[in-house]
């Protein structure tokens, strides 16, 4: 992901700045959670997602145009590097991808601003992926 200038991405104020981030973070993994069909990304979690959420708030923070917090408390995201000790395939990709939108749709960002993100994570969440699968 590109390194944003504060204020240069208009996702950031879109979202509701840092509330609305975090409403959409915590929305997402309390989706983790509580349901079933996205057990194969929350076992890669630990038991309490509190770390979890606090780290893609940040990062997503960062990543729409708001405060670098990410980049302050833990260093560059070097995305890749950091997810490489869990197994990513299609099937957590795709799930990761679907509890996103399901999380985005829960708190209600309208369908435009859902589509700009959606098409932006899909290509970092395929970029992750680092098991050897047929596409």
């Amino acid at each position: 992901m590109a390194e944003h200038v504060l204020g240069s991405n208009p996702h950031f104020q879109k979202l509701g700045g840092e509330e609305g981030v975090r409403s959409l973070v915590d929305r997402f993994y309390a989706r983790i959670d509580e349901n079933p069909a996205y057990g194969d990304i929350r076992k890669l979690h630990p038991a309490d997602l509190t770390d979890s959420a606090n780290k893609l708030f940040w990062f997503l923070t960062e990543w729409t145009g708001g405060a670098k917090h990410f980049s302050a408390k833990i260093g560059p995201p070097a995305l890749r590097r950091r997810h490489m000790s869990f197994p990513i395939g299609i099937r957590e990709r795709d799930q990761w991808m679907a509890c996103m939108q399901q999380a985005m749709k829960d708190v209600g960002l309208e369908a435009a601003l859902q589509e700009e993100l959606i098409q932006a994570l899909a290509k970092t969440a395929d970029f992750l992926r680092n098991r050897n699968e047929p596409l």
